[in-house]
């Protein structure tokens, strides 16, 4: 899940990133979402077609849905408490990504079942969020192996 992200070279990143590691749907809001954008799809590089898109009009409204769907949902903060490698993963997981400069927003961030971050060197705030998709989907199929 996609919350507030706006550019567009970074959704594209993420789609493409969601399609390499065989994840089932990308949700995005609708307003941040425009499928004609070109950057989006050469950022995707021929994955828009792999990926099911799923635009709504409200992320937290989408999670309550997941909730009730049996899905537990992890939203990547980076000041949580939880760490990625720390986890123990459900048959049925949602990752949130926020914003490029906000992260979460509030609400989002309360319906969270969980918040985790990815460890990275201290003097680093943040990673992009196309390379924090990237980084959290590569670590979340190892530890599924291994759980």
């Amino acid at each position: 899940m996609l919350d507030d992200i706006t550019d567009q070279r970074n959704i594209g990143s993420i789609i493409r990133s969601c399609s390499a590691f065989n994840i089932d749907a990308v949700i995005i809001l609708e307003k941040n979402y425009n499928p004609k954008n070109k950057m989006m799809y050469k950022s995707a590089s021929g994955a828009m077609e792999f990926i099911n898109i799923i635009p709504v009009s409200n992320i937290t409204n989408a999670l309550e849905v997941l909730k009730k769907n049996n899905y537990w949902v992890y939203g990547l903060d980076g000041h949580a408490k939880e760490n990625i490698e720390d986890q123990k993963w459900s048959n049925h997981n949602a990752f949130v990504f926020g914003s490029e400069g906000e992260g979460l927003r509030r609400l989002v961030k309360e319906n969270c079942d969980h918040l985790i971050k990815i460890q990275i060197n201290k003097q680093i705030e943040s990673l992009n969020v196309s390379n924090a998709v990237s980084v959290t989907l590569s670590m979340f199929r190892l530890l599924e192996r291994n759980n």
